[in-house]
């Protein structure tokens, strides 16, 4: 798997603890402590430094006759 251009071998390598497909589930700021639940609805409780949460993203693809008209919405989102 690949995010934002780079692998995660290569993130990780970085010193970033990559946790892909959890959930969240609460985050308390003052004690810097986030709870996860797990692919297999498993609980974890992490301590953090730096917390950097990644909503993810779907590659959504459509018709020609719909790109220019998306690309009119996106420009006028972009002007807003």
């Amino acid at each position: 798997m690949t995010l934002a251009h780079r692998t995660t071998t290569e993130i990780e390598a970085t010193g970033v603890q990559l946790l892909l497909d959890h959930y969240a589930t609460s985050i308390d700021v003052e004690r810097k402590q986030v709870s996860v639940r797990t692919p297999a609805s498993e609980m974890y409780h992490f301590s953090y430094d730096q917390l950097i949460l990644g909503t993810g993203a779907t590659l959504v693809r459509c018709c020609s006759g719909y790109r220019s008209q998306l690309r009119g919405e996106i420009r006028g989102w972009v002007r807003a």
